[in-house]
């Protein structure tokens, strides 16, 4: 009879002790630990940068969804010197959609909450794998490049009123000599018309635009974790389709225009690049009347020192052309001198 009371007693005792334990796991559950989470501890007004000195930390219990949009103790120094963009009222904890700032989770729902320079806006530029590296994520900075093909009926001068003499005092004072020509009335000039501006045409529109997000197509696919389970419908990402850019605001127009009327070809910059502070550096662009000088540079440098007796590429034929000529023009002036070699021609393959 005392063994069998003893086992009572102890029975009893294991399950108040289980008991106990149950009734504090699911306290636990119920109320979870306290979370330190970041409290305003004055009035502080949009527009305002954001300071360690205005914050203090303060521990709620809270559901963890709730808490998920909020800034923690931990997380503080990422968004201290964010700029606040909704008020936030004295001993109210500080929500992550209140303040801008460059990461910040929560532009996924929000953008214009990554752009932590008021200077930037967003655009989308439409891509292609044939347009943009198809390995680009949110965070690379790229260069927009514009092209307009040679049947694109575009075309004008590349100056309506030249002046003269415009380097004279050098590139850094053209408006000073611009404005010397101006206030005197004796110098007359005659404008010479500037060659046509001939496509095809290419252009760097936008520099160092920082990627915010990677548009890919999505399409739906059954997927069966084993033989005889239910199919269930997922989406995959495919190919990438377009691409989420911050640019200067002021080069919104320039981008648009060159989105509308050309192709936007994509250039991945380096991760090692650190500074992207020149990002409004213009370029010079590339039109046919480039090549051909550049064609034309390259060649009378290439002949400076004579004609060649071999000539590799189809420029051949064009050095042929000028050592006929050059072949007449001594015959006729001395038909009795003896006639110069011909070239050995090599063309491309």
């Amino acid at each position: 009879m005392t063994r069998r009371n003893s086992a009572v007693i102890v029975l009893a005792i294991i399950l108040m002790v289980g008991g106990f334990l149950g009734v504090l796991f699911i306290g636990q559950l119920v109320n979870p630990a306290p979370a330190p989470v970041a409290v305003a501890v004055l009035d502080i007004p949009a527009g305002t940068t954001l300071s360690a000195e205005m914050i203090a930390i303060d521990s709620v219990h809270m559901d963890p969804k709730v808490l998920a949009g909020l800034v923690l103790e931990a997380e503080l120094a990422n968004y201290v010197g964010g700029v606040v963009v909704e008020p936030i009222h004295a001993f109210q904890p500080v929500h992550k959609a209140a303040i801008s700032v460059s990461g910040n989770p929560a532009s996924d729902h929000r953008l214009a909450l990554a752009l932590s320079d008021p200077s930037l806006v967003a655009m989308v530029v439409p891509v292609s794998v044939g347009t943009a590296p198809d390995a680009i994520v949110e965070g690379d900075f790229v260069d927009l490049n514009f092209g307009v093909g040679s049947t694109t009926a575009f075309g004008g001068m590349l100056s309506t009123a030249p002046t003269e003499m415009p380097f004279a005092a050098g590139f850094g004072a053209l408006d000073q000599v611009a404005g010397e020509l101006a206030a005197t009335p004796e110098v007359s000039s005659t404008p010479t018309p500037e060659p046509l501006l001939m496509l095809p045409v290419a252009k760097t529109v936008v520099r160092s635009a920082r990627i915010l997000s990677v548009i890919r197509e999505e399409r739906a696919t059954t997927v069966q974790s084993e033989p005889g389970a239910e199919t269930r419908t997922v989406a995959v990402q495919g190919k990438i389709i377009a691409l989420v850019v911050a640019i200067p605001r002021e080069a919104q127009e320039l981008l648009e225009f060159a989105i509308d009327n050309g192709t936007v070809r994509v250039a991945l910059l380096s991760a090692q690049i650190a500074d992207h502070s020149d990002g409004e550096t213009p370029s010079l662009g590339m039109t046919w009347n480039d090549l051909v000088s550049l064609v034309r540079m390259e060649r009378e440098a290439a002949l400076a020192a004579g004609l060649p007796t071999d000539v590799f590429g189809p420029g051949a034929f064009a050095v042929e052309a000028t050592r006929s000529a050059a072949t007449q023009a001594a015959q006729l002036a001395n038909p009795t001198a003896t006639p110069l070699p011909f070239l050995t021609l090599t063309p491309t393959p």
